[in-house]
């Protein structure tokens, strides 16, 4: 897709701005940008008139199935979503007995517009209530440039209808099977072993046949495609804190793609909202199980791949797709070196386009050079990539975790773990803990018993425990209710690891330079709930900690 394009759709299709609804198929979930764990729905899944609509963990469950239909945005059977007519900056959504005669219930959905959500008569926005992920939904001054304004729709996995997307030639339920013929569009991403390519489903090039491709993978049992084996040559998987990338080289006229065609992109846009592929999904275990990224961009060439899937409140900036023509290295500058296979942790890169206070536009020239590769660090090197089965156990999940069960990490040789336990000051028993030593573990409340995930330092504004791995939050998401996981320590003084001690012998631990502090979930000392950062206050013993 590219910005003409765009502009193009909009000057001819003025009149259908107003009525303007998402591309995917009703009933869809409702996801905040700032993380696709969370879904809209009404407060305690009521359906009485006048509930407010409010943010919780997804479950799929009917609260969640929201219709748009025309410019009304329903759930369960009859209730739709309002203002009541409040239009100042704060006023609640909630709950009304559907009716085609009240402008209140009238909305719009800007997918041109970064997925905004548009009350049509107010001409603000839906936004996250002071930018938490645990409190009520609220219209706003309309800005495209605040994260608490981008809303998703999507599907959990599993619960996708056949086709999801208008004009659509594959499909989204795709069983647990394999087949050279299927024609499924869900893709995965999770590892070096454990990805997707898309590629066509008979034998043309990428740029005719991108409305059309499936997802060729790895691993059995998602029931695509497999990519055979030898076609692989080279694999390259990076981790940051806000997306999962995959790169490399290899032989792939296996895959339906002719000899010498350099390719072309593929993103979940495309000219007229749907994506390229129509109906293509991506999924993933990474930043929480089985999660939905609703930003990702790809490419794809006979001997070359891309693709990078994105989450948190910078993801449509680090998943851009609208340099179609500037292919795998100036897009996503990585290691695409064949004969390693390894799965790394890695700096983000630098935003495509973006040069300084610049940004450049695809064929102005001179064109700029592709940013720098990224630092990357904890390789992990395989032999191969070849297919497999699927893992029986999957990676932990960062966000909106209950409860996390806790590793006990050792090693058989080196000195012994130096640190401090951290208690917390509501229940003594408890301590700050690292669920285990990966980058992603989830930081939880446990009972106190100085094992190695219990000993912090404190390096700088840094908390650190296993050596090198910190405090870190989430994707760097500053609301409400993200939650707190360990990272590889940035040499770079990177904001999402900062921390400030208060002084004196019970601590505030706030994250540095915002007004929010770690914080126990709901006030639940259950071992294995995941710590949050939380609106600082002097009030609740639940932010209260104390090195010991």
């Amino acid at each position: 897709m590219t910005l003409s394009l765009v502009s193009a759709a909009l000057l001819v299709f003025p009149a259908l701005v107003a009525s303007q609804k998402p591309p995917f198929i009703s009933p869809t979930l409702f996801q905040p940008g700032l993380s696709s764990a969370k879904c809209m729905q009404p407060k305690g899944a009521s359906q009485a008139v006048g509930t407010p609509i409010v943010i919780a963990d997804c479950n799929g469950n009917a609260e969640q199935k929201i219709y748009w239909e025309n410019d009304r945005v329903r759930v369960f059977s009859n209730l739709c979503f309002t203002n009541g007519g409040n239009k100042t900056n704060g006023a609640p959504i909630k709950l009304a007995t559907c009716s085609s005669s009240d402008s209140n219930q009238s909305w719009y959905y800007n997918f041109f517009g970064g997925n905004q959500f548009k009350h049509n008569p107010s001409g603000k926005c839906l936004d996250l209530n002071l930018g938490s992920l645990a409190t009520n939904t609220a219209l706003w001054d309309c800005d495209k440039t605040n994260a608490n304004q981008v809303w998703n729709t999507g599907y959990l996995a599993g619960q996708a209808p056949a086709k999801t997307e208008n004009g659509q030639k594959g499909t989204n339920q795709c069983g647990t099977g394999n087949s050279n013929s299927s024609m499924c569009q869900t893709a995965w991403i999770n590892d070096v072993d454990d990805f997707c390519l898309w590629a066509p489903d008979v034998k043309g090039t990428v740029g005719d046949k991108e409305r059309e491709v499936v997802a060729w993978c790895t691993k059995t049992g998602r029931g695509t495609r497999l990519i055979p084996n030898g076609s692989l040559t080279g694999v390259h998987f990076v981790k940051t804190k806000d997306y999962v990338q995959i790169t490399g080289v290899g032989k792939f006229q296996s895959m339906n793609i002719p000899g010498g065609d350099s390719g072309g992109e593929l993103d979940p846009h495309g000219p007229d909202g749907n994506g390229n592929p129509v109906g293509g999904l991506v999924y993933g275990n990474t930043f929480g199980k089985n999660l939905q990224y609703h930003e990702w961009t790809s490419f794809m060439s006979e001997k070359e791949f891309c693709f990078r899937a994105c989450v948190g409140k910078d993801a449509q900036k680090n998943c851009q797709h609208i340099y179609d023509v500037m292919g795998c290295y100036w897009n996503m500058p990585a290691n695409y070196n064949a004969g390693v296979f390894e799965s790394c942790d890695a700096d983000n890169a630098l935003p495509m386009g973006v040069y300084g206070t610049s940004t450049w536009h695809q064929g102005t020239s001179p064109t700029p050079s592709a940013h720098p590769v990224p630092a990357s660090s904890n390789c992990r090197k395989v032999s191969t990539v070849s297919v497999g089965p699927i893992a029986t156990t999957s990676t932990t999940a960062t966000t909106s975790v209950t409860t996390t069960s806790v590793t006990s990490t050792t090693t058989s040789s080196g000195p012994a773990p130096t640190g401090k336990l951290i208690k917390s000051q509501a229940n003594t028993a408890k301590c700050f803990t690292a669920a285990s030593n990966v980058n992603g573990a989830a930081v939880v409340v446990s009972d106190c018993n100085s094992s190695a995930g219990q000993l912090w330092t404190l390096s700088g504004a840094q908390l650190r425990v296993f050596g090198d791995k910190c405090l870190d939050v989430t994707g760097g998401v500053d609301a409400k209710g993200t939650k707190l996981q360990i990272w590889t320590c940035s040499n770079n003084n990177s904001v999402n690891q900062m921390w400030t001690i208060n002084a004196g012998g019970d601590k505030h631990i706030t994250w540095a330079n915002k007004d929010k502090s770690v914080d126990v979930t709901n006030g639940v000392f259950t071992n294995g709930n995941q710590l949050q950062i939380w609106q600082r206050s002097t009030t609740t013993n639940n932010q209260l900690w104390a090195f010991a």
